[in-house]
């Protein structure tokens, strides 16, 4: 899926991402590091039809919202800007996310927004390298790999024009419990490999000549090959013919 994009649509080749993003690089060339940062990765022709200034105004209002986030917060803004109290516009609703950065997140998202029915025009994921004090605040961009460096994923998402506000609410609840879930999933993922390949090490070690166990381990290892998401496991204990 390109992340730039409606989320079903077909992606473009490599070749002509690089060559529209580079036109993106050079439309915003003389502006500040956040906008360019923020855009770096949107092709060209999602932009086109924006002036610099509705841009410009666009990046500083989703920074700004996640000016203070505490470890793992997921913030979630659903609205329609106008010039008059944001400074920029769009002509339907804009989601703004803010949360920590995890794989499976802009799929999880687009489908938590279509799964209500909202129809996604533009997805645009910026992933920021940011440090923060202690309370949360935000202190800057940063390039370097310090431990005090958090990697931030911010969407910003338009899709087709809210009404109702208990719609935009549903919205809002619906996107945190997905990001939530993906949280627990990513973070329980690396043990849970680790038990399978130590499940996996236990079984090779308890009749290494068995054709069945070592069909079973291999299969185990082809899991792990990136070939299955790990979202839970049990543990059986067997004792005679019982298995807890």
């Amino acid at each position: 899926m390109s992340q730039q994009s409606t989320p079903f649509s077909n992606p473009p080749s490599a070749d002509q991402n690089v060559n529209t993003t580079a036109r993106t690089v050079e439309y915003l060339t003389n502006e500040s590091d956040l906008v360019r940062h923020y855009y770096s990765r949107v092709s060209f022709e999602d932009i086109a039809d924006r002036s610099l200034d509705d841009l410009n105004k666009a990046a500083l209002s989703h920074w700004n919202l996640a000016a203070t986030r505490r470890p793992d917060e997921c913030i979630v803004r659903v609205y329609k800007p106008t010039v008059e109290q944001h400074g920029w516009t769009a002509s339907g609703t804009v989601i703004e996310i803010a949360t920590t950065d995890k794989p499976f997140l802009v799929r999880s998202v687009a489908l938590a927004i279509t799964s209500l029915g909202h129809a996604i025009a533009q997805f645009i994921h910026p992933i920021f390298r940011v440090v923060r004090d202690a309370n949360g605040r935000l202190e800057g961009m940063s390039t370097s790999d310090s431990d005090d460096v958090v990697i931030e994923s911010f969407m910003q998402v338009h899709i087709d024009q809210i009404f109702d506000h208990n719609a935009e609410t549903a919205l809002v609840q619906n996107i945190k419990s997905v990001i939530e879930d993906v949280n627990l999933v990513c973070d329980d993922w690396e043990p849970m490999k680790a038990a399978s390949l130590e499940a996996c090490r236990r079984l090779r070690a308890s009749d290494a000549d068995d054709f069945d166990v070592a069909e079973a381990c291999d299969f185990i290892e082809w899991l792990q090959r990136y070939h299955f998401t790990f979202t839970g496991y049990c543990e059986l204990s067997q004792s005679g013919s019982q298995w807890q």
